[in-house]
């Protein structure tokens, strides 16, 4: 992203302890300007008839034309489908062709996740590798942007 002015990577973490822990580790890394970590503690969101557990929506207010979404939070212990609200709720304040990176995804609940977003919200799922028990998937935003691609 260094070499993108502009471009945007927005973190959200709701424990303060692993937001000092992740902060520091930017700071030594030296990403700090580039990573935009944001203390965001878990609140109830209604997303039609489901409710779940996730991030403050003040932390993401202000947030628009966002470049990629690393999805690997809340924790899977906090819900079915804990991770689900970041597709919907963060897609309409993303460039056309965001990315959202997805950690975990030999979990079901993560693929349950990843097949909704397509389905739902028109995410193109465009890669899936699994290392070390875990995994990542990739997709992308469609090319009108989240707020026009749902």
């Amino acid at each position: 992203l260094k070499r993108f002015p502009g471009s945007r990577l927005i973190s959200l973490e709701h424990d303060a302890v692993w937001y000092a822990h992740t902060l520091e580790m930017l700071h030594d890394s030296g990403l700090e300007e580039v990573v935009e970590l944001r203390f965001a503690p878990l609140t109830t969101v209604a997303l039609g008839s489901e409710t779940f557990s996730w991030y403050s929506s003040e932390a993401v207010a202000d947030a628009a034309g966002i470049d990629a979404v690393f999805v690997d939070g809340p924790p899977g212990h906090i819900g079915s489908l804990s991770r689900y609200p970041a597709g919907p709720l963060l897609a309409p304040m993303c460039s056309p062709g965001c990315l959202f990176i997805v950690d975990d995804i030999v979990r079901s609940d993560e693929q349950e996740m990843v097949t909704r977003w397509t389905r739902e919200i028109g995410m193109l799922h465009i890669e899936e590798h699994v290392w070390y028990g875990k995994g990542a998937s990739v997709l992308q935003v469609g090319d009108s942007g989240g707020a026009n691609g749902q």
